[in-house]
């Protein structure tokens, strides 16, 4: 696999990765960027999965006409050691049935989803799964996403310089449960934060957490 700024990045960072998916955009020949996945290393216990390629092409200006902060992102989300039959280092299994196979397919929707809509992502934006909002697996609570800074890596680490091209800025996945979306559709983004911020929520999916509403209202 060939090296990136973006793989260079992560392979510095948080390690190199054991696995590669090939995401297809809508209508395309061919393959327009790639998620990755890092075993979990005794300094960062659980999987990452990160994007590749996203940050190629600028995000689609939004129907307001207000600036975009970062028109050129990648994303970043983690889940639990053991989701992936191979995070002792064993062979990898592409067949599709591991546990965190449908964490892989949310982020490849996710890399492409800002052209199929045609509208930006960013950091505060919340995407709930579906009208009424369904759990992405049977396995979890979560029916929704949350754009956010990445809390798992240092403040200097959250955006890539590319040489003669963009600064790429690296946006989290948080999955919420259907509180959690309910919050912030009432009480908004920023109160959210909060909430994640004090019940130590951040990228990293965790189906046996306390919903963070809950553990603030306890």
């Amino acid at each position: 696999m060939a090296s990136s700024p973006i793989t260079d990045h992560f392979d510095r960072l948080v390690g190199l990765a054991s696995a590669h998916y090939a995401v297809y955009p809508a209508g395309g020949d061919g393959p327009s960027g790639m998620v990755h996945r890092v075993r979990p290393t005794p300094g960062r216990p659980w999987t990452t999965l990160y994007t590749d390629g996203m940050s190629a092409r600028a995000l689609p200006d939004p129907d307001d006409g207000l600036p975009l902060p970062d028109r050129h992102v990648e994303l970043v989300v983690g889940c639990p050691k053991g989701w992936f039959s191979d995070d002792d280092g064993g062979p990898v299994d592409m067949s599709g049935s591991d546990e965190g196979d449908w964490l892989v397919e949310l982020v490849q929707w996710m890399m492409e989803l800002p052209w199929r809509i045609d509208y930006p992502v960013y950091a505060g934006l919340v995407l709930p799964n579906g009208d009424p909002p369904e759990p992405y697996a049977d396995s979890v609570p979560f029916c929704a996403a949350l754009l956010a800074p990445v809390a798992s890596l240092p403040e200097d680490a959250q955006d890539i310089e590319i040489e003669d091209g963009p600064t790429v800025r690296l946006l989290s996945l948080v999955l919420l449960d259907a509180a959690e979306l309910s919050f912030a559709q009432t009480s908004g983004v920023e109160a959210l934060y909060e909430r994640l911020d004090a019940a130590g929520v951040f990228e990293r999916v965790d189906p046996e957490r306390e919903s963070s509403v809950d553990v603030a209202e306890g």
